[in-house]
């Protein structure tokens, strides 16, 4: 038995004491944005008084709480539970909201810090295709690319018009940073020539990472917004549902798939092409 599964055995009565009762959640949850009064406890949770009082001597004797008079106040064990709680449920949120993208779809390109801050990506949306318009998802992606001044890119596949795209914001003088397997090198090669790499290149506007291991995310982050397209889990990229969004965890978030790929990737100088 390792030690993760001892740990384990020695907190699951805690983490249980904590899980199986939604009034002990909501208290703890109230009392992270600070110290509460017995009726604002009451006001804000809606329980009632009896069991409120009960709670909180549970919690007191967990040394998870403790009491000035009527006020009630989080430990520095209890600061951490609260925190932690807070984001595993927004963890679960952020899977409710978009549960079709995630859903039947391949995670292991994701790595894991950054599956443990999947909720960063809480405020993004859902584009899906739809019957009278099976583009839908990439056309909203190409107009949010169409304003962007920079932009980071996980690039499993690309589609021509993808390449037109990113060639039309290199034009007009914005940043690309793009992380690519061979195979997708040769496409871009294939399409522009080798001459205008090399100038984009040349010119401080373009930077290509060469990635030697198999791709299976799509991630593409510029100033703005950030785009996100999955595998399925039958290895076949769905280009039906990409995620979006616009806030800046969201951002932040894509930006570290972005460095994590890159560290593992060969940058690709112009002399080679």
């Amino acid at each position: 038995m390792t030690k993760n599964f001892y740990c384990l055995e020695d907190d699951a009565n805690d983490l249980k004491f904590l899980i199986a009762s939604k009034v002990r959640m909501n208290i703890i949850i109230s009392l992270h944005s600070g110290p509460k009064k017995f009726n604002e406890l009451n006001q804000i949770t809606g329980i009632a008084s009896t069991t409120i009082a009960h709670s909180l001597k549970e919690m007191e004797m967990k040394k998870w709480i403790y009491r000035k008079g009527n006020i009630s106040y989080l430990t520095p064990t209890g600061k951490i539970i609260a925190l932690n709680l807070i984001k595993l449920m927004k963890k679960f949120d952020t899977f409710k909201q978009q549960s079709i993208f995630w859903k039947n779809h391949k995670l292991d390109a994701i790595p894991e810090n950054l599956q443990k801050n999947i909720d960063n990506l809480r405020e993004t949306f859902l584009v899906e295709a739809t019957l009278d318009n099976l583009d839908k998802p990439f056309t909203k992606y190409l107009n949010l690319l169409l304003d962007a001044n920079k932009m980071n890119a996980v690039l499993s596949i690309c589609f021509s018009g993808h390449t037109d795209a990113i060639h039309n914001i290199l034009i007009k003088g914005c940043h690309v940073k793009l992380i690519v397997a061979e195979d997708i090198f040769k496409q871009f090669i294939g399409q522009f020539g080798p001459s205008i790499i090399k100038n984009f290149i040349d010119k401080g506007n373009l930077e290509i990472w060469i990635s030697s291991e198999l791709l299976e995310i799509n991630c593409v982050v510029s100033d703005t917004f950030i785009c996100i397209g999955l595998f399925q889990e039958n290895g076949v990229y769905d280009n039906s549902r990409l995620l979006m969004g616009h806030h800046r965890d969201s951002l932040n978030w894509g930006n570290e798939l972005f460095e994590y790929y890159k560290k593992k990737s060969n940058l690709m100088d112009a002399k080679t092409i």
